[in-house]
């Protein structure tokens, strides 16, 4: 076992060994127990005493150390999608350490390992040791990023019993969640409990069953893929929280006291809408009542009458767990949910962060939440955001002031009237898929001593000319106001221009209480649709941002960090931040922050499993004809024809989908790839006005020659076209065969 300590740093580990002799078993202001700070998902390191702008400005900030390389899975190596944990204090049990106190870093890897790090030299032991390590199961492979699915949400300790909860996806098993003893990494007894979809869908488990007497859909290989979410505990810590989603989604409640399943809830009760999937990295938020908060994603585009109790596209308020199960409090839904969710623009990709109270009001009162998404927006909901649930969700609407969410008094400029805020643009309500998300973190929030208050928003905005290109702001500051007499609001306070996010984590801020403040990110360094493993896969970027000037203070040098997984943070303590990839690595003041290229060797090309083409698979007949039942045996293993279809492109986006499919896993031969890129392109393309024929204008949008050929003239003449109103004016032409056609119109690739 090799661990590495960066050069210069030697005297600061001497002094971290001082330090060991003070570490107690007993819960501290330093521990690290779940994801994103707290329960509550704030993101907020508010006892971080030994960081600061100053400090970082004079450096030198870096590396400290890191772990040895992660195990791996026969060809894929360890990736960490859950964030590290860190534990004050512990007292570890194995038969080499005999008892003796560490203070410990937490890491759970895709490979479906457990592992306790040591963080200190202490005890002999050198930082970055492996103490303890348990592999759970054999890996989920679903052809996921190129990686192994084994353990992919954050895990959540038990610190006073001493028990770490883990949800494990096993090749042979499916999901399962484990207890391990946090001294020793052994299961514990009665563990692990079945968490899967025959489990799950139980009529005396689910409190939103399946209705009817239609027989339930076959399973379908990737409907029930991803348990990304970070668990999480109820106050009193005997109700242990999961969610999982990309498809279906739910919310699962686990008793640890009696070691059973008690409930779950799915967001939608008919496996054929099977979208709707709990998915964001923080899981569920819990305030201090036990009141449980999940974000659901985007409905199926094929709807199934009647739509009844689906809370897809949602925030849910449940109350507090019991022995009674899951009860369904309140539902907010976005006033625009049937364009979004049409279009797989998730508000599910965010969790909610659940904001501090700061009047004493009784704890009787909900608190106000914090919510991203896809599309970008910002949203802050309180009690009167919330209906009660019925039969159905709230009618769509065309009129953002309807929107149930606290909104700024101030029109929005994408509405001209009063609606939620957009953050991250341009504003879409129909590009928000893949590379074209804007938003997949959740908030953090900080008050600064003078009670000011602020949440910081991770994400990408995207170039109005290529949405699938990421542009500044990738961070903005919003303040929130809480005027007496009448509802909080958001108002954007400051927008990051001096560096670009490509596709980050959530933001979390360290202060010592209200000062000193530092917001940290965690960026993939690369779009949603890389691969994690093979010779091209990203190496991370560890951003330091000023809060108040949004300027950086520090980052880390390329290559310092090896390929990790997505949608992770770094967890602060003590003066050290600790981040996953597929080892820790530990920064602090007397760091190195030189990088090395990655060792490809840590990196090995993966070949996804993936149901294999038929043998013959040479093109016979029009290729529409043959594209669309390659696309049925093909793609349809991880979607539902709707959803794959929900979308429009131009040919050359439809050819940048296909190849994004292929490096995600898809089997396609080089002519079927040709097939089904002309099906789609026939069947659910888009016209590119500006770079089509006349005769292309004409058959795509169904126009007179004599129209198509205005249209070409009219470009020649004038040079790109840069609206549809524009298109509409284009003399000869009808406007209104364009505005009924706007839906398959493109003004660029």
């Amino acid at each position: 076992m090799i661990i590495r300590a960066a050069p210069g740093v030697l005297l600061s580990l001497f002094f971290m060994s001082l330090a060991a002799a003070a570490v107690t078993e007993t819960a501290t202001r330093t521990d690290v127990l779940t994801a994103h700070a707290d329960r509550q998902r704030t993101g907020w390191f508010s006892n971080e005493r030994k960081l600061s702008p100053a400090i970082l400005a004079k450096g030198p900030f870096g590396k400290l150390w890191e772990s040895p390389a992660l195990d791996g899975f026969e060809n894929y190596p360890a990736r960490l999608y859950a964030s590290p944990l860190y534990v004050d204090g512990l007292k570890i049990q194995t038969k080499e350490q005999e008892g003796r106190t560490f203070r410990v870093v937490i890491a759970a890897t895709s490979t479906g390992y457990v592992y306790a790090i040591n963080a200190t030299q202490s005890n002999g032991v050198a930082p970055g040791a492996i103490l303890w390590k348990k592999q759970l199961d054999d890996p989920c492979i679903l052809n996921w990023d190129a990686s192994a699915m084994g353990i992919v949400g954050t895990p959540v300790i038990d610190k006073a019993r001493k028990h770490l909860y883990v949800a494990s996806c096993g090749a042979a098993t499916s999901f399962r969640m484990y207890a391990i003893d946090l001294s020793t990494g052994a299961v514990l007894d009665g563990w692990p409990i079945a968490i899967d979809e025959r489990t799950l869908e139980q009529p005396s488990i689910n409190r939103n069953p399946r209705y009817g007497d239609t027989p339930a859909a076959p399973w379908r290989r990737g409907r029930f893929s991803i348990q990304r979410g970070a668990l999480n505990l109820s106050p009193d810590d005997r109700y242990l929280f999961a969610t999982i989603g990309q498809g279906r989604g739910w919310v699962v409640g686990i008793d640890t006291q009696r070691k059973v399943l008690v409930s779950s809830f799915s967001s939608t009760p008919l496996a054929e809408d099977s979208i709707g999937g709990v998915w964001g990295s923080t899981g569920v938020s819990i305030d201090t009542r036990g009141n449980i908060y999940a974000v659901t994603g985007a409905s199926g585009s094929e709807k199934h009458a009647p739509p009844l109790h689906n809370w897809a596209q949602s925030v849910l308020k449940f109350d507090p767990l019991s022995e009674s199960g899951f009860t369904l409090r309140g539902v907010y839904t976005p006033f625009n949910y049937c364009r979004t969710e049409a279009a797989d623009v998730d508000v599910g990709s965010s969790g909610t962060a659940i904001l501090p109270d700061i009047d004493q009001r009784s704890i009787s009162e909900d608190p106000l939440l914090a919510v991203g998404g896809k599309q970008g927006n910002a949203y802050l909901i309180g009690r009167s955001s919330f209906t009660a649930p019925g039969d159905e969700r709230r009618p769509c609407s065309e009129d953002s002031d309807t929107d149930k969410s606290l909104l700024s008094p101030e029109p929005q400029p994408q509405f001209g009237k009063r609606g939620p805020i957009n953050i991250f643009g341009p504003y879409s309500d129909t590009e928000g898929m893949l590379d074209r998300a804007k938003n997949r973190a959740t908030p953090a929030y900080f008050r600064k001593t003078a009670g000011d208050e602020y949440l910081f928003y991770s994400g990408a905005s995207k170039d109005t000319e290529d949405t699938e290109v990421s542009v500044a702001p990738g961070l903005v500051r919003l303040k929130l106001l809480r005027p007496a007499g009448v509802n909080p609001y958001l108002r954007v306070d400051g927008r990051a221009m001096d560096f670009v996010l490509q596709n980050p984590g959530p933001a979390v801020v360290s202060s010592n209480g209200g000062k000193d403040a530092i917001v940290w990110v965690l960026d993939e360094n690369a779009r949603r649709s890389a691969r994690l493993t093979g010779p091209r896969a990203p190496q991370p970027v560890l951003y330091a941002i000023d809060p108040m000037t949004l300027k950086v203070i520090w980052k880390s040098a390329a290559g310092l960090l090896q390929a990790s997984g997505k949608y992770n943070s770094p967890t602060i303590a003590g003066g050290t931040v600790y981040v996953g990839t597929d080892r820790i690595v530990a920064f602090g003041m007397g760091g190195s922050n030189l990088g090395v290229a990655a060792p490809r060797s840590q990196s090995p090309v993966v070949q996804s499993a993936a149901v294999p083409a038929p043998a013959g698979n040479k093109s016979v007949g029009p290729p529409e004809v043959n594209g669309k039942a390659v696309v049925q045996r093909a793609c349809v293993q991880c979607h539902e024809i709707g959803v794959v279809t929900r979308t429009r492109y131009t040919e050359a986006g439809w050819r940048r989908m296909v190849d994004t499919m292929v490096g995600r896993g898809a089997v396609l031969s080089e002519p079927e790839i040709a097939d089904v890129i002309a099906y789609l392109t026939k069947d659910f393309g888009k016209t590119n006005v500006n770079k089509a024929t006349a005769s292309q204008i004409e058959e795509g949008l169904g126009l007179t020659s004599e129209e198509a050929r205005a249209i070409v003239s009219f470009r020649e003449q004038r040079g790109e076209i840069t609206s549809i109103e524009q298109l509409k004016s284009v003399p000869g032409v009808n406007p209104g065969k364009i505005q009924a056609a706007a839906a398959e119109i493109a003004l660029r690739d």
